[in-house]
């Protein structure tokens, strides 16, 4: 799971943003077979929710290891970066 919270100043018609939200979209497509990325928006008002957040649910560590590395999570994540402050946390059921 990752937590998204935009950076003060960053706004919806971003450019920057449009981009990174892109390269989400194209991360849940290039997830392979085991491999599952959900992205959105957040749909609370609540105070202190984050602004996106992201949901993968994969088969192992490993397979979670291999998304990581995927190109298109490293482009991803190096869009986000000057973007959002983010809190990931991995957890196994």
């Amino acid at each position: 799971m990752v937590f998204f919270h935009l950076k003060d100043g960053v706004s919806s018609d971003d450019p920057q943003l449009q981009e990174a939200l892109r390269a989400e979209r194209d991360l849940m497509d290039a997830a392979p077979g085991g491999q599952d990325w959900l992205f959105g928006p957040d749909v609370s008002d609540r105070s202190g929710s984050p602004d996106y957040v992201g949901v993968g649910d994969f088969e192992s560590t490993e397979a979670l290891k291999d998304f990581l590395a995927l190109p298109a999570h490293v482009r991803a994540a190096e869009l986000w970066g000057p973007l959002a402050a983010f809190i990931v946390a991995d957890l196994q059921l």
